[in-house]
């Protein structure tokens, strides 16, 4: 497979390992360009996760999601015999990547910061072109999706607190599980701009967490005990349907909502942060500083120490 760009800040194994890995992809899945970005590329945004990050370009539409080739390409490339374990892969068609990138922080950042290391030649459409991300359009759509799925989220906690006070644990738990995806696509359409529709709710959190420290810290989703959180929810969603005699325990109820509660408290945080720095091009910490900066700035010939 032919490269493209400098590889010559990556090291040999993990080249060699790459190649490997576009290799077997280009036999799963037709792309006609990848884009490294994150880390290994030496850009600025990557993954709180860590491990290679991969942008796949099609022509058309793509015909499959992310999660579906990181899942082949674990097949292949068994996570222990890496030399790099992490890994996370995103695909988009060329248009959708070249016409969307103004409003989407996530494609500006990759169109700024990453190296194409696979070009098919196929591809109609040039990418990489100079372009400003387009504040106020970014910034309105992500707000508008940020309010829908965490308004909609947060008022499933409130309606499983309610339902279960009133004896109805079945339903209860259908809002929790609701809850956790409405709170996850809230901060995943915030960073991407897009969701997607992943099958299961810890294949919706890797792609949500990517860029919140406090998501990865809370719950990491490769160890056993979060990763059965998030298959606990899942199940819940069925379970009440599908047993008659169904019962909940009062201290799993609790250990469920009081972990969404604190999941509901970090994307509240980490979408505002994100929305502010998408209205205001600076992060709030900055403008504070600018602020405080302002107010101590006293004019030449001023005297503090005398009243305007």
């Amino acid at each position: 497979m032919k490269m493209r760009r400098d590889w010559a800040n990556i090291p040999d194994r993990n080249r060699r390992e790459l190649e490997r890995m576009l290799s077997a992809l280009a036999t799963e899945f037709e792309f006609d360009l990848a884009i490294l970005y994150g880390r290994y590329a030496g850009g600025r945004m990557r993954s709180e996760r860590g491990g290679y990050e991969l942008l796949l370009l099609t022509r058309g539409n793509p015909t499959h999601e992310g999660w579906e080739l990181e899942k082949y390409l674990s097949r292949r490339f068994p996570e222990r015999s890496r030399v790099e374990r992490r890994l996370h892969v995103e695909t988009a068609g060329v248009h959708t990547f070249n016409n969307v990138n103004t409003a989407s922080w996530f494609f500006l950042n990759i169109r700024t910061e990453g190296t194409i290391v696979y070009d098919s030649g196929r591809a109609a459409q040039g990418v990489f072109r100079s372009t400003r991300l387009k504040r106020v359009k970014a910034c309105k759509f992500a707000r508008r999706q940020y309010d829908h799925f965490f308004t909609n989220g947060s008022a499933m906690l409130d309606d499983a607190e309610r339902l279960w006070s009133e004896k109805k644990p079945s339903l209860a738990v259908l809002q929790l599980s609701c809850a956790a995806l409405f709170l996850l696509r809230a901060e995943e359409t915030v960073f991407y701009g897009n969701a997607i529709q992943a099958p299961n709710l810890q294949t919706v959190f890797r792609r949500a967490s990517l860029f919140s420290r406090k998501l990865v810290g809370a719950f990491r989703a490769d160890d056993p005990p979060a990763s059965a959180f998030f298959e606990q929810l899942t199940e819940l969603r069925h379970a009440p349907c599908e047993q008659t005699d169904f019962v909940l325990p009062k201290r799993r109820y609790r250990m469920l909502l009081i972990k969404l509660r604190t999941m509901q408290d970090i994307v509240r945080s980490s979408c505002e942060r994100h929305l502010f720095y998408l209205e205001h091009g600076k992060t709030k910490s900055q403008a504070e500083a600018e602020e405080r900066a302002a107010a101590t700035d006293v004019p030449t010939g001023h005297d503090p120490n005398i009243g305007d």
